[in-house]
């Protein structure tokens, strides 16, 4: 053990003693760098939770800078297609002018799949558009009478419409390490109750309308976590802004 010696000397005219103390302040702060260390063993033993913060993304802009996203749905009329709820007797001009019970009740619903194999695919999550929704109009008469009333084309952006324009997903690609999903749509009919499926190409341009390849049921969608940016692709691979689908009949014509 190191010991200081001091060698003091009595002055007959000091009255003050003068001790030097050591003020090596090197423990100070050892109490907090150990609970640091024991949170990083937890946390090496147990794991950090996931981080599920939500993060909202919007369209990806085209060489034009333009962001909106357009929906067109066509109504199968026999072996044509018609962008328009009055097809087959869906529905009938009046109905939709007044806005009845049953198109309030319908809607279109989009569903986000982590694969286009239905026989090994997981649904994430689901946006709803609403007849409502739309501004796009076209001329129907019924009774005799002319009615201006709304089509099957939604056309979204962060002005104008922005419900179910925006994509709110997971901030970290961690949480599922997935960045490719894939869009099926349906729409749901309040006359009836029940659901049609659309396809992104005609079913009519098949040699076999009713055994088609899984892929004509899906849009695939982009997840830029980075920029919280999203883009739609056709089966060409290339990027599209404008997303036509068209109701797929089950049942030979």
């Amino acid at each position: 053990m190191l010991v200081n010696k001091y060698k003091i000397l009595l002055s007959e005219t000091e009255k003050q003693l003068q001790i030097p103390m050591s003020m090596n302040l090197d423990l100070f702060g050892r109490g907090d760098t150990i609970d640091g260390y024991q949170e990083t063993v937890i946390d090496n033993t147990v794991g950090l939770p996931p981080d599920y913060e939500l993060s909202r993304y919007s369209c990806r802009p085209n060489s034009l800078q333009q962001t909106s996203l357009t929906y067109s749905f066509n109504f199968r009329n026999g072996t044509e297609y018609e962008n328009s709820y009055v097809v087959s007797n869906r529905f009938n001009a009046y109905q939709i002018f007044y806005n009845t019970a049953p198109i309030q009740k319908s809607f279109f619903k989009m569903d986000f799949y982590d694969s286009s194999d239905p026989t090994n695919q997981r649904i994430f999550f689901t946006i709803i558009l609403a007849p409502r929704q739309t501004k796009q109009t076209e001329t129907k008469t019924y009774n005799d009478v002319e009615y201006i009333i709304k089509k099957p084309y939604f056309i979204l952006d962060h002005v104008g419409e922005k419900e179910s324009y925006y994509i709110y997903f997971f901030q970290n690609f961690q949480v599922t390490q997935l960045d490719t999903f894939y869009m099926k749509a349906k729409f749901f009919s309040g006359l009836d109750g029940q659901f049609s499926v659309f396809t992104t190409q005609p079913q009519t341009d098949y040699a076999n309308p009713n055994n088609l390849p899984n892929n004509l049921f899906y849009y695939e969608l982009k997840l830029d976590y980075l920029n919280r940016l999203y883009h739609f692709v056709n089966s060409s691979g290339q990027i599209i802004q404008s997303l036509n689908w068209y109701e797929y009949k089950n049942k030979a014509i």
